[in-house]
């Protein structure tokens, strides 16, 4: 039996996932501020501030079962896209909680998993975002920030197959997806995120990506029996 570690496991990708992997009898262990309606005993659930430092890691840490899982997956679909003004408009706290978020929140669950499940075969997904290798005005902390995790999942990646361990990762941009991140982006100011007209075209002639369509190519490319240790990948 498969375990599985999702962030963001209430909405949008990490929901879609979650539900994916019950039907497929996997145990899941979702990490989010808020819970899902569900009564599957097969679902964990762990309300967590991934924005905060605290007892949340020792927690998750001495809580993780330590069954003979097939294999243990991590995703850490949960991020945040805030702020999105340009330099000289943000606040020091919110360049603060947007890294640990997205960054620094993922770098400490890969290493905890890896550390708990030396013996096991491990898939390790980080979502990413084309904003990872293209600038955005207005958007300094989310692109670096996505790009940072980038290189920490390669890193990681090459650690592991030093190691000759079976742990492979892989980084993966889904596109934009009808999340309701993207229905933040659409409330933006345009003087605060100029391309903001394109995102709310892209909402209006229907082209962003079903969370559940790309949900079912992540697991599809988590599957690959030649997924190599590290891929990057972003869903066509």
């Amino acid at each position: 039996m498969e375990l599985v570690l999702i962030t963001g496991h209430s909405s949008g990708l990490g929901l879609e996932l979650t539900q994916m992997f019950l039907e497929r009898d996997a145990t899941v262990i979702g990490m989010s501020r808020r819970s899902i309606n569900s009564k599957n005993p097969r679902l964990y659930q762990f309300h967590f501030d991934l924005s905060r430092e605290g007892n949340w890691e020792d927690k998750l840490r001495e809580s993780l079962p330590r069954q003979d899982w097939s294999r243990v997956l991590l995703f850490n679909c949960a991020g945040t896209i805030s702020p999105t003004v340009p330099f000289g408009g943000m606040e020091g706290a919110q360049i603060s909680r947007s890294i640990e978020v997205n960054v620094t929140a993922p770098m400490r669950l890969m290493n905890i998993v890896v550390t708990v499940y030396k013996e096991k075969t491990i898939r390790i997904v980080n979502v990413s975002s084309g904003a990872a290798k293209k600038p955005y005005l207005g958007w300094s902390v989310y692109c670096s920030s996505k790009a940072a995790l980038a290189m920490a999942s390669e890193v990681l990646a090459v650690e592991m197959e030093a190691a000759g361990r079976d742990v492979k990762v892989m980084s993966y941009s889904p596109g934009p997806l009808d999340t309701p991140m993207q229905a933040e982006i659409r409330k933006k100011k345009p003087e605060d995120f100029p391309q903001v007209e394109r995102f709310i075209q892209l909402y209006n002639d229907g082209k962003l990506t079903a969370p559940r369509d790309a949900a079912a190519d992540m697991i599809l490319q988590i599957d690959r029996k030649d997924l190599p240790y590290f891929l990057e990948y972003t869903y066509q």
